[in-house]
């Protein structure tokens, strides 16, 4: 099967129709065939009728010597009633019979006397009528498709129509009949007898070749029509299915010019079908999440490159300048003071960096014991406390009596704990303060308090980025990469917590980080499936 959707339309819907429309013409041809059947049965039926009741109706004679029977005259009398063309008609003669006595009104010589005979009623017609006979005013025939044959009671014929199937009547024997009507039927032809009036049998012969040439020319327009039907269906549905890909061949145009540099291209949505909104309002949706992330990521490495030359250039600078003239012990040891302070400062940096790279390709492992936040919070506090006073920044922890347990790893836990704590003491002046506490045990959270400068509104919701800095001059002064936070929050979602920071300028600021439930039963010593891998 092919793989383009709009030959799968095609194919799909132009197999339906044709199933569809041969089903319902050969319902349609099979009733109209049936129906043929039934117009045939009934004109036959009805013609056997109306011999019969002609049969009935002529007077019987009773000939010497020979057999009972009917008056030819009589008959064919009432056989101009009949559903058969008068001049389809004749009588079969009978055998000789001696003329009968003369009666009273007719002469030997066969002169009548008295009355003459009416119109039209004489001796029975030998054969078939003359040449432009008619039958009389009033008498309609069926059509010439009915014939028929009638047999004496000894097996002679009375009467039989003269039509295109007189050979086939001459050649019929006749049948053993009943009172009800039997039925013969072929392709060709139907065949309808009973026993009629004085044991006489009646036979009506109904050719079915007009019928069937009718029908064949019906069953032929119908194939017709549905063949017509169907390939209208299919050009007509190839050219909608045409109109309904062409707009998902102008968004794959559209997606395939976006390059790195031309992210801003959007796909227009106003002129697609409802059905392809949505994937249009996705794509755009995944453009611009690849614009950010492709901005962020050039800033990024324009930040970290610029963030790894200051250092390299100081320690270039200071070997330079001991490398041009000789100098003290005392000389060489402060520029290799100077040196170990910017490779540390780089070593922290690609730390930083080495620890994001990490955290964005899902890399990092929680070892995933319980843990008590109150320790990882104390630790904390005691590697910083010589920072603190050296900036006459006061730290204090508060701590619950009950233990705050956390599922996750003590180490990045506690590099959460630090790097809030050293960013309080940054931004935090002289003789001011910078609060650690660890609350609710059912639920743990974090909070580091600080009485620094604070935070606008308007930066807010971007100093969890990478490399963002409120202030740039300060930030480097006070030796800050601005990495931090950006830290603090990829850490703060290995292990499922939230961060977020309230702040007013001049006011300080307060960091907090929620942390969910640990699991129930698990001890200190048990381990928790989590992490990226």
């Amino acid at each position: 099967m092919t793989k383009s959707i709009r030959g799968r339309l095609q194919w799909w819907y132009g197999s339906i129709l044709s199933v569809a429309l041969t089903c319902f013409g050969s319902l349609v041809y099979l009733q109209a065939e049936r129906d043929m059947r039934d117009r045939a049965m009934r004109q036959s039926l009805a013609a056997l009728d109306d011999l019969a009741a002609g049969l009935r109706a002529a007077r019987p004679r009773h000939p010497r010597g020979g057999h009972p029977g009917f008056r030819g005259e009589s008959l064919l009398e009432n056989a101009g009633g009949l559903p058969l063309p008068a001049e389809l008609l004749f009588p079969v003669p009978p055998p000789p019979q001696p003329p009968p006595p003369a009666a009273d009104g007719e002469s030997a010589g066969g002169m009548f006397r008295g009355r003459p005979p009416r119109p039209g009623v004489g001796g029975p017609r030998q054969g078939p009528p003359p040449d432009g006979a008619r039958p009389p005013l009033g008498r309609r025939g069926p059509p010439d498709r009915l014939e028929f044959v009638i047999w004496n009671p000894d097996g002679s014929r009375m009467l039989q129509s003269r039509g295109p199937g007189a050979a086939v009547l001459a050649s019929l024997e006749r049948p053993t009949a009943l009172p009800e009507p039997q039925v013969r039927q072929t392709d060709q032809a139907l065949q309808v007898f009973q026993l009629g009036p004085a044991d006489t049998v009646l036979l009506v012969h109904r050719t079915l070749s007009d019928d069937r040439a009718g029908l064949r020319l019906f069953g032929g327009m119908i194939a017709g029509i549905g063949g017509l039907t169907i390939a209208t269906a299919v050009l007509g549905g190839r050219w909608i299915a045409g109109r309904m890909v062409r707009p998902i061949d102008g968004i794959a145009g559209t997606a395939a010019t976006i390059s790195a540099a031309r992210l801003d291209r959007r796909i227009e949505t106003s002129g697609l079908e409802q059905e392809l909104v949505p994937l249009a309002q996705v794509l755009n949706q995944t453009f611009e999440r690849l614009q950010l992330s492709f901005q962020q990521l050039t800033q990024f490495t324009a930040d970290a490159s610029h963030e790894l030359r200051t250092p390299l250039a100081v320690i270039h600078a200071e070997t330079e300048l001991a490398l041009l003239q000789p100098r003290t012990a005392e000389q060489y040891q402060d520029i290799l003071r100077t040196c170990l302070r910017s490779a540390e400062r780089m070593r922290g940096l690609v730390d930083a960096l080495l620890l994001l790279a990490r955290g964005d390709a899902r890399q990092l492992q929680l070892t995933g014991t319980l843990v008590d936040l109150r320790d990882v919070a104390g630790e904390a506090c005691a590697q910083l406390q010589s920072r603190a006073d050296a900036a006459g920044v006061r730290l204090e922890l508060i701590n619950p009596a009950v233990s705050a347990r956390v599922a996750g790893d003590a180490d990045l836990l506690g590099q959460i704990v630090g790097n809030l704590i050293s960013n309080g003491i940054q931004h935090t002046p002289g003789g001011g303060t910078v609060r650690v506490q660890v609350s609710n045990p059912e639920q743990p959270e974090l909070q580091v308090v600080d009485s620094g400068c604070g935070i606008a509104a308007e930066y807010l919701p971007r100093i969890f980025d990478r490399f963002y800095r409120v202030d740039e001059s300060r930030g480097r002064r006070s030796g800050g990469n601005g990495l931090g936070l950006a830290i603090c929050r990829s850490l703060a979602e290995l292990h499922g917590a939230v961060i977020e920071c309230r702040s007013e300028p001049d006011k300080g600021s307060v960091f907090t980080v929620q942390f969910p439930q640990p699991p129930r039963g698990l001890a200190s010593d048990q381990t928790v499936n989590q992490g990226n891998g």
